[in-house]
């Protein structure tokens, strides 16, 4: 071949199968028109009325289905050198590995979530084996006969410097806490609704975020979480 040249080689996918498209419609449409005379009360005979609606609606459902998304299909031919091992893979597993930082996930899901709705919330990402770890020191195991009774506070890290003190002062009689690590956990049967210690907890622990889940969420959580990994 001449000097600086180039040639173009392509693949057809017929193995990756072809993609389908469904569509429903379902149009519905209705037509009423009603017609008469008026009466001779000295308005003569040439006085005539009628009245006409038409109302309709249409319903479109459409589902695609084995359709290649683009940009993974490009990461699996590109092969790259993973900078954990100097072994050759194929990017889009690079990627796969490298997106379990917890940390990198949740500046990934905050990014994605900015960029569609338009407003970045703070996300808090746990692992399966952190879930259940909070499960099991659980200091409420009467929480099992009124599962919202007990709530898990998840904070992104232990708290410095807690006012154990003033956490104290503002609960009730029936509510209790302990804080273990980076979770809080708030046992109040008579639930959080119009709990002071609810509500101002994040304040007395010296953290800026934290997210909430009752002893029920947790534990169908970590079912699931189960009967993702059998």
């Amino acid at each position: 071949m001449p000097a600086n040249s180039a040639f173009y080689m392509g693949r057809v996918g017929f193995d990756l199968g072809m993609a389908h498209a469904k569509q429903d419609n379902f149009l519905s449409r209705v037509a009423l028109s009603f017609e008469g005379r008026i009466p001779k009360f000295g308005l003569g005979d040439n006085w005539k009325w009628d009245v006409s609606a038409v109302a309709g609606r249409v319903f479109f459902n459409q589902h695609w289905s084995n359709e290649t998304i683009e940009s993974r299909w490009q990461k699996s031919y590109d092969a790259v050198v993973d900078p954990s091992n100097g072994q050759v893979v194929c990017r889009v597993n690079l990627a796969t590995s490298t997106s379990k930082d917890p940390a990198a996930l949740e500046k990934q899901i905050t990014a994605a979530i900015s960029k569609r709705h338009g407003f970045a919330p703070r996300v808090h990402l746990l692992t399966c084996a952190e879930l259940e770890r909070a499960a099991a020191a659980n200091p409420f195991p009467q929480a099992a006969e009124n599962p919202t009774s007990l709530h898990l506070f998840f904070m992104d890290a232990p708290p410095k410097n807690p006012d154990v003190a003033s956490l104290e002062a503002l609960k009730t009689g029936t509510e209790a806490f302990v804080l273990q690590g980076r979770v809080f956990y708030l046992y109040a049967p008579e639930g959080i609704g119009r709990s002071k210690l609810a509500e101002r907890a994040g304040r007395f622990l010296g953290v800026e975020s934290a997210t909430a889940r009752n002893w029920r969420t947790v534990t169908t959580l970590i079912e699931m979480s189960k009967e993702g990994r059998s």
